[in-house]
């Protein structure tokens, strides 16, 4: 497995974190412009964006261009369709798309963005059930047009987007907290969020210390 020089984290919750923060002994060391908070120790550095699509571009750019990290995790709860998922499962991403851009009209493919493509692939992780992820900053319901049996969610477009761009390695894990086809509100979300957050925090604790 390779070995990096600083690993750089992007999560949108503070629950989701937690685990994390406390698993590493990770210490906070500031607030960049009042958006985002930043958490380091040795050669890791996590950034607590917040929710959605933009704050998760701001953070891994700050990753990559101020904290010189050179491979990024993305990790978070995420929404599942179909039946090849329960929940507290943790998946891999494979394949990401942004499921909010529709250019058909302008002759492109559904989810394709101009000069960037369809997807971004990613390197799976064979120790988990891998899969393609569709982010967007709606909520993902009983009523949304969804594929089957993939993970729905804000943050893992972006990350792959900007390391993408620069050319630094990511992966990207979810952990399954709610299942579009039952979830009206978000109360299964919010039920299994503990329990999601510490299952993924034991895998990517001891992910990263083989990685630094």
């Amino acid at each position: 497995m390779n070995k990096y020089k600083k690993i750089g984290m992007v999560l949108a919750m503070k629950e989701e974190a937690q685990p994390i923060i406390e698993g590493l002994k990770l210490e906070q060391v500031k607030s960049i412009r009042g958006a985002y908070k930043v958490f380091t120790a040795k050669n890791v550095v996590l950034v607590l964006a917040g929710i959605g699509i933009v704050n998760a571009t701001m953070a891994t750019q700050y990753l990559i261009t101020e904290q010189n990290c050179d491979f990024i995790l993305n990790f978070g709860t995420c929404g599942a369709t179909g039946k090849l998922f329960n929940a507290c499962d943790i998946v891999s991403v494979k394949r990401v798309f942004k499921r909010d851009v529709d250019l058909t009209i302008a002759g492109y493919n559904k989810y394709e963005i101009p000069g960037n493509g369809i997807e971004i692939d990613l390197e799976a992780d064979e120790n988990f059930k891998s899969c393609d992820c569709y982010s967007s900053d709606e909520f993902v319901g009983v009523n949304s047009i969804v594929s089957t049996d993939v993970i729905v969610e804000m943050e893992a477009y972006p990350v792959a987007f900007v390391c993408k761009k620069y050319e630094i390695p990511c992966k990207i894990y979810k952990v399954v907290s709610d299942f579009t086809e039952t979830n009206e509100t978000n109360s299964e979300h919010i039920k299994n969020l503990e329990k999601a957050s510490k299952t993924m925090a034991e895998y990517i604790i001891k992910l990263v210390k083989q990685l630094i």
